[in-house]
């Protein structure tokens, strides 16, 4: 009897051991290097690090500049290492410019997108370094988008969105694009300078559907995003608009700095449904500071600033409001 219950004690204890070891295994790390800073399994790209199997969990990016378009479609972290006080991680267009790779708008419109998070398996978080799309090349009738999670959850943070200017009014900082999965997407301590056509946008899988005057808020948006503590402005082009939330499911939008040059751009258009907070934004030098286009979201709290010149000044309503609270603001001059 005694032998026989060793046996099976034996039995249990190897079990046991199988089972951790599997548990360890599943939850292994596979963590890459894109340069030569750091030991490790090395690549010379940041997408060739992407392509690689197994599939990296973490890609840690050494200071340089990286000339490349990438997609992403596995979830991953792909993080600016710091290396003797540099953490400064450049990606530039590559030789002969930037190909168009999707659609954006419901299909509408072909786009090339410099960093493109396309249905991603999981969360993709993008953390502190620049996407600048000089000399893009873009092909004519087709936008440039620094930055797009499309049907994606994930986080940026720290990233700075530069020179998204396609010579045809169509370049866009960071794009977030919802989905049948209504991917939660944060932007947050991000820069986004010198587009001529958006800076962060938030729609729903059909695009913006910004067409106001509007009852209700759009039920179909499909994304929610949290948009805080970013910077928002362009020198590049006029009729710009520096912050737009079309047809999105709820947005947290807070702490959000937006400057337009000369009056040259709107501050924020707002088409989200009820539940989305703007709160505690400040908007300085923009033709309209905020345009509400649809009842339920609150816009409260928000710093307005030499807004409006011969248009409707701070805030513009284009709504039947019934739910909306709007309090709090600043210097709503002119508000409608």
């Amino acid at each position: 009897m005694s032998r026989i219950l060793g046996k099976l004690m034996f039995v249990l204890v190897i079990a046991a051991a199988l089972l951790s070891l599997g548990a360890a295994e599943l939850h292994a790390t596979t963590t890459y290097i894109v340069g030569t800073c750091k030991a490790g399994t090395q690549f010379s790209s940041i997408q060739a690090a992407l392509d690689a199997a197994p599939s990296p969990n973490v890609v840690e990016v050494c200071p340089g500049t990286y000339a490349e378009q990438i997609t992403i479609i596995n979830a991953v972290s792909i993080e600016a290492l710091s290396i003797n006080n540099s953490s400064y991680v450049h990606i530039t267009v590559p030789s002969g410019g930037l190909t168009t790779n999707t659609t954006i708008n419901g299909g509408a419109t072909s786009a090339a997108a410099h960093v493109f998070v396309k249905n991603a398996t999981g969360e993709v978080n993008l953390t502190g370094f620049t996407v600048d799309s000089t000399g893009n090349n873009v092909a004519t009738g087709a936008a440039l988008v620094g930055v797009l999670y499309q049907h994606s959850p994930g986080t940026v943070n720290h990233v700075i969105a530069a020179h998204q200017v396609s010579g045809q009014s169509t370049g866009y900082g960071i794009y977030m694009e919802g989905g049948s999965s209504n991917p939660s997407v944060t932007v947050e301590n991000c820069s986004v300078y010198d587009f001529d056509f958006g800076g962060i946008y938030v729609t729903g899988p059909n695009g913006p559907t910004i067409v106001g005057p509007d009852a209700t808020e759009n039920v179909t948006g499909q994304i929610t995003a949290k948009v805080t503590n970013n910077f928002v402005i362009t020198t590049a082009a006029a009729g710009t608009i520096n912050m737009l939330f079309g047809s999105s499911t709820v947005d947290t939008v807070t702490g959000n700095l937006a400057a337009g040059a000369d009056r040259g751009a709107d501050g924020m258009y707002i088409e989200a449904n009820a539940g989305s907070t703007f709160s505690d934004n400040t908007i300085i030098n923009s033709t309209v500071g905020i345009t509400l286009l649809a009842d339920g979201p609150s816009v409260t709290d928000n710093k307005l600033y030499n807004d409006g010149n011969s248009g409707p000044g701070a805030i513009a309503v284009y709504a039947n409001l019934t739910t909306s609270k709007i309090t709090g603001n600043l210097n709503p001059e002119r508000a409608v």
